[in-house]
Formats: structure tokens, sequence, C-alpha cells
């Protein structure tokens, strides 16, 4: 395992403090390893929505033109399924 020297500000300083005090942690080492983890799972979550936005945009925009939005029929039929689940 390669050994890292890292310059913290004061108030990371104390998070890092707190947590291994805390008990859950044995060392700066474990907390800063489990923060990079919880980092990466983020990273790899956030590029799996845009991924999903993007193939939604481009559903949008293969299902044709637009069509115009009959209000009183869609907020029917929203309460029409609202009254379904109660």
């Amino acid at each position: 395992m390669k050994t890292l020297t890292i310059s913290v500000d004061d108030e990371t300083e104390k998070l890092l403090e707190r947590a291994v005090a805390g008990g859950r942690f044995a060392s700066d080492s474990e907390v800063i390893r489990e923060a990079l983890e919880l980092w990466e799972k983020r990273k790899t979550a956030e590029a799996a929505e845009v991924e999903w936005l993007r193939r939604e945009i481009q559903a949008g925009f293969d299902s044709g033109e637009p069509k115009p939005l009959d209000r009183e029929a869609f907020f029917a039929e929203v309460k029409s399924r609202r009254a379904k689940r109660a």
C-alpha cells in the first residue's frame, strides 16, 4: 500500500479527528478511503443518470412532432389514475 501525505484545512482535520474518535474508523486513512469510495460511487451514479437523461431526450426527439395538449383531458386522466391508487 502506498503512503501519501496530504494537506487539509482545519475544518477537514476536525472532521477526520471526529470520525476516528467516534470509533467507526481506526485511522484517518480509513476515513479517506471510504470518502473516496463514496465519491467514486457518486460519480458512477451521476454518469448513469446523465446517460439515462440523454436516452430520454433522444426518445422524445424520436417520438415525432409535438401534439397540442388538451389540458382538461390530461388533468382528468391524472385524477382518474390517482383515484385508482387510493
